[in-house]
């Protein structure tokens, strides 16, 4: 059997132009917001200790240089409970109370469109990535600096999180680096000059291989869609979280962005 799988999670940019968000002087705020409870909590621990990689990764390379001075990163995260009316108020609570930078989030597609709505609103940067997790074989991939990529995050993740990772947590740690390279590309906290950081400097590199952002601030992989095959149980491999996360390997791939609606066709 052969199935198209997402191969990571939806990763899009919404930002509100006109408001300058001031940094503090020791710490860069972002916010965090997952279903760290709820029906899909397994996946929004999952993104969390994703993004908990990626700040440490950011950090313990000394911060983000803002001018002459270098500045740490901090995830302030919070729990949506999978409702979207939580995550509508935690969002509020982030921006009036903790003041926060940047918000990333968003385990399930009405969480996303929820944060969207409150990120119009209160005019702050927002990257936002859900989708349906998944898994699988891609050893047999003819892309070597895609397997290379994508088995050195799966295995610094197994290590700090002693989980297995789906597309969402890459999305989650992929979400937290390209808030500081804007951040770093703009020397500016101000959404609009972040957003058009990236503008002018689409294309980037993750864990998942080439990417580039689309004017309408939805992420395009090079590797959209990975088309697998799927294996029965004897076929399986006993894997560091067991045989039963073995359940395909990849025999093809679609790429561009044929397959990308524009985010106003998914009602962002």
């Amino acid at each position: 059997m052969e199935v198209i799988a997402k191969s990571t999670g939806l990763l899009v940019i919404i930002v509100a132009v006109g408001s300058i968000l001031l940094w503090a002087q020791d710490v860069i705020k972002i916010g965090a917001i997952y279903s760290l409870s709820g029906s899909v909590a397994e996946v929004g621990k999952q993104q969390k200790c994703a993004v908990e990689m990626a700040v440490k990764e950011v950090n313990d390379a000394g911060g983000i240089k803002i001018g002459e001075k270098r500045v740490r990163i901090k995830a302030i995260f919070g729990d949506d409970q999978g409702k979207p009316e939580i995550a509508t108020q935690l969002f509020e609570d982030m921006v009036k109370n903790k003041h926060i930078t940047a918000v990333i989030g968003g385990t399930a597609a009405d969480i996303s469109l929820a944060l969207n709505d409150a990120a119009k609103k209160y005019k702050v940067f927002l990257i936002s990535a859900c989708a349906t997790p998944g898994t699988c074989d891609i050893s047999g991939f003819p892309d070597d600096s895609f397997v290379k990529a994508a088995n050195q995050f799966s295995a610094n993740f197994a290590k700090l999180c002693n989980e297995r990772c789906d597309p969402l947590s890459l999305a989650s740690y992929d979400s937290v680096k390209e808030v500081v390279r804007a951040i770093k590309l703009s020397q500016s906290t101000d959404p609009a000059k972040m957003y058009e950081a990236l503008m002018a400097n689409p294309v980037w590199t993750g864990a998942k291989g080439e990417a580039k952002w689309r004017k309408d601030g939805r992420c395009i992989y090079k590797y959209f869609d990975l088309v697998v095959k799927g294996k029965g149980p004897d076929e399986r491999k006993e894997r560091a979280f067991g045989s039963k996360y073995d359940f395909a390997t990849v025999v093809d791939v679609l790429t561009g962005d044929a397959f990308a609606p524009t985010l106003r066709d998914l009602g962002y």
